[in-house]
């Protein structure tokens, strides 16, 4: 092995070194976020950061591989248990609500948000494409969309969130979701800004 190969090597282990540490005594792995606030939120035109995750198949998806067409961007922890944030249901609704033909006009990714070792396959009733990838990779990403991600105990405790983005590429929408939240009532918000952006695109 190469001095190089051998020196990255230690890198990669003490990155994750560090991460278990920090999952071990309890703090937070990702920065605050402004999801916590609860409150849907009008981001304008921002562009929404691209990344490259691996989706169920083991394939490597990207964000802007969905370049021309809008995107629901969820965050969720497929392995909560209890009393978890209702995405998966919201995201039925929404799909419900915009129809067959209107749906496969949107791009359905959903972010995995559980840092800890261990099974990422999602369930198949997950209604969108969920996408997982080394702790390095989620980290970026959760940063990138201020997904606040915290271990506590053994458990994980994060902001789960939906970002619209637009065909253009461009943040549009943030709904935050919490434990609490209606899924009906989300689900008809997040419908009409949907049904918004798919009327601009056909403009």
């Amino acid at each position: 092995m190469t001095r190089g190969k051998r020196w990255l090597g230690y890198a990669l282990a003490a990155f994750v070194a560090f991460f278990a540490f920090l999952g071990a005594i309890g703090l937070r792995i990702a920065p605050p976020s402004p999801t916590a606030s609860g409150q849907d939120i009008n981001l304008g035109a921002v562009p929404a950061p691209d990344f490259q995750l691996t989706d169920a198949q083991g394939r490597a998806v990207s964000l802007g591989q969905y370049r021309g067409k809008a995107v629901a961007l969820a965050f969720y922890d497929p392995r909560c248990s209890g009393v978890c944030p209702p995405v998966p249901a919201i995201l039925r609704d929404v799909q419900r609500n915009l129809g067959p033909q209107a749906s496969q006009r949107v791009g359905w990714l959903i972010v995995n948000t559980n840092p800890l070792p261990g099974p990422t396959t999602a369930p198949a009733s997950l209604p969108g494409r969920f996408l997982s990838g080394s702790l390095p990779l989620l980290y970026s990403v959760w940063q990138a969309y201020h997904i606040d991600v915290a271990v506590e105990g053994g458990r994980v405790a994060y902001t789960a969130a939906i970002y619209l983005i637009d065909g253009q590429g461009l943040e549009r929408y943030l709904f935050p979701v919490s434990s609490q939240a209606s899924a009906s009532e989300r689900a008809a918000a997040i419908s009409r800004q949907l049904t918004a952006l798919l009327g601009r695109a056909n403009q």
